[in-house]
């Protein structure tokens, strides 16, 4: 994990501050998480998988909490407001890059290898992007994210939450993570639910009513993990924290038959 140390402080909840800290890239088992941006991820490249139009992108927006782009502008413009968010701190949004061994056959992937060349160090195929949206105040955040369809079922969704919860409470000292998805999305339900189980957190209810597109709202239900729920499921504690500089993140360890399209809450959130 490369991490920054910037001006911006965050208030500790006994009056402490502490410096926020943003890694710039967070490798996993198979995943590698790359602070997204124009220096990382040139426009044309990500607009050929976000824009209306793209392979699958039916599916892949259904659930999302974004709309598929029309033209390359609004994916410049939408990684210039990425860009503000990380430097203003409100959010951390990274490109999500599948290692070499987790190739697919996507012809557009080699397009995207050419377009890494020389532009920035994130090689591998372009999988998605995933975030941690701040409320500072309150000391929590939420999860979001979306995948491109042929990197569904692969678990990545669990195994990126892992490496985005311990950046949250080992590294941010926070102490709430929250996730959700949209009513009828079974597939992030189902992503979310395997982590949340696996780190000791719990649905917390469904928000009526919350979530507006196309003329209509619907549900969305929201699921949360708690700063000491996550250390008690990962066998740790205060004692043993406090004494520790996290210097990289650990991998989620995949289970079996995993389905999926995310999305959870921010800028690029589809459900989960």
């Amino acid at each position: 994990m490369t991490a920054e140390r910037v001006a911006g402080r965050s208030t500790h909840p006994y009056g402490r501050p502490t410096p926020v800290v943003f890694p710039h890239e967070i490798e996993t088992e198979r995943l590698r998480l790359v602070r997204l941006s124009r220096a990382t991820v040139p426009t044309a490249q990500l607009y050929r998988h976000m824009r209306a139009g793209a392979p699958h992108m039916s599916e892949v927006s259904e659930y999302a909490m974004w709309d598929p782009h029309e033209t390359p502008k609004d994916t410049h413009d939408f990684l210039v407001d990425v860009e503000r968010q990380w430097d203003d701190r409100e959010q951390a949004t990274y490109a999500i890059f599948a290692r070499d061994d987790e190739a697919t056959t996507d012809p557009e992937d080699a397009t995207d290898a050419n377009d890494a060349t020389g532009a920035n160090d994130a090689t591998g195929e372009l999988v998605g992007t995933t975030s941690l949206d701040f409320d500072w105040d309150r000391r929590s955040a939420e999860l979001g994210i979306w995948l491109r369809k042929p990197f569904w079922g692969r678990e990545y969704s669990g195994e990126r939450a892992a490496a985005l919860l311990e950046l949250a409470f080992d590294l941010l000292d926070l102490e709430l993570v929250g996730a959700s998805h949209r009513t009828g999305n079974e597939r992030s339900r189902r992503a979310i639910e395997k982590y949340v189980e696996r780190f000791g957190g719990q649905h917390d209810g469904v928000l009526r009513d919350f979530f507006p597109r196309d003329g209509e709202v619907g549900d969305l239900h929201r699921y949360t993990i708690s700063r000491e729920q996550f250390r008690t499921a990962t066998g740790e504690n205060e004692a043993t924290r406090e004494n520790e500089t996290p210097t990289e993140n650990r991998a989620a360890t995949p289970t079996e038959n995993e389905t999926l399209t995310e999305n959870e809450a921010a800028t690029t959130r589809s459900d989960e």
